[in-house]
């Protein structure tokens, strides 16, 4: 595949007039090869990243990996500043008919003192209990 630019015509949503962020929501990669392949098999596949967890203060946990595709919905003018850390290919999809439609999440971050940080912790506390409590049960049977 050449490299190509491509320009996208722009348009308004009326049903989700969405004023701070992109009506769109785009996955970027670093690798060409990774962009290649999602368009090949029209699949962006999840990619396993480490998530360091040590600001929820949960004894013995300090990261977690495991598989995701992140999707941001940062304005096309401010989109420069993101693919400097997360690559510089990238998927636009419809935030309105694509993403809302399959549930989509766009990534949240969160504030050392907010809400969602607290039911972070609380659910992580939880499934570390749940899953502790599953390997002394396997080891009594």
């Amino acid at each position: 595949m050449d490299s190509e630019n491509i320009t996208v015509k722009s348009y308004e949503c009326k049903q989700y007039p969405w004023k701070q962020s992109a009506h769109a929501l785009f996955n970027c990669m670093r690798e060409l090869d990774y962009l290649k392949s999602a368009l090949k098999y029209m699949a962006i596949a999840p990619r396993y990243y480490p998530e360091y967890v040590d600001y929820l203060k949960i004894e013995d946990i300090t990261k977690l990996i495991f598989p995701m595709t992140c999707f941001c919905d940062i304005p096309l003018s401010k989109l420069h500043y993101h693919i400097k850390n997360y690559g510089a290919y990238s998927i636009g999809l419809d935030k309105a008919n694509w993403g809302i439609k399959n549930k989509l999440q766009p990534i949240k971050y969160v504030n050392q003192n907010s809400q969602l940080l607290k039911d972070f912790v609380s659910s992580f506390k939880v499934a570390k209990e749940i899953a502790l409590s599953g390997l002394k049960l396997l080891r009594i049977i």
